[in-house]
């Protein structure tokens, strides 16, 4: 399975475009976004707005048969390290394509605070879905399950 990784999530959009052979072999992408509600805008009022009345996807991309957020939801994950809006709006983006990380060692990181952050991004969020954005989706995307134990395992 090939992995993408990207700085920018615009950029995940053209594997909407990508030819049907990248899609079927479970191509891969990871996006660094720098506010989670921009990742929700897209995936629901943009995506399928361009696809719904034909602007832009249409005449360019004739053979894609699928609206792009169904696409996206597939294909590509998301990064954040302090989000709160968009951990609010996690079921438009997509809990099991969110990645909390650090950012360490960036100066603009959360560390030495991230259990802080931690703290103030996943107030009030389940602990099921904790553990896979804090590190089961990771996991799941990187095929570790045989080397790493998920977060919250005893």
């Amino acid at each position: 399975m090939k992995k993408v990784f990207l700085a920018l999530g615009v950029a995940a959009v053209a594997l909407s475009a990508a030819p049907a052979d990248a899609r079927k072999n479970k191509a891969q992408v990871c996006t660094k976004w720098r506010h989670g509600h921009c990742v929700a805008w897209h995936r629901v009022s943009r995506h399928s707005a361009m696809y719904r009345v034909g602007y832009r996807f249409g005449p360019r991309y004739p053979h894609l048969k699928e609206n792009p957020d169904t696409i996206w939801g597939r294909h590509v994950y998301h990064t954040f390290q302090d989000d709160v809006p968009g951990m609010r709006l996690r079921d438009l983006i997509g809990v099991d394509k969110m990645m909390w990380g650090s950012d360490y060692p960036h100066f603009d990181s959360t560390w030495p605070n991230s259990q802080a952050a931690i703290e103030r991004n996943f107030e009030g969020v389940p602990e099921h879905e904790r553990e896979m954005i804090l590190g089961g989706n990771m996991i799941r995307l990187y095929n570790l399950q045989d080397v790493i134990e998920p977060y919250g395992a005893k």
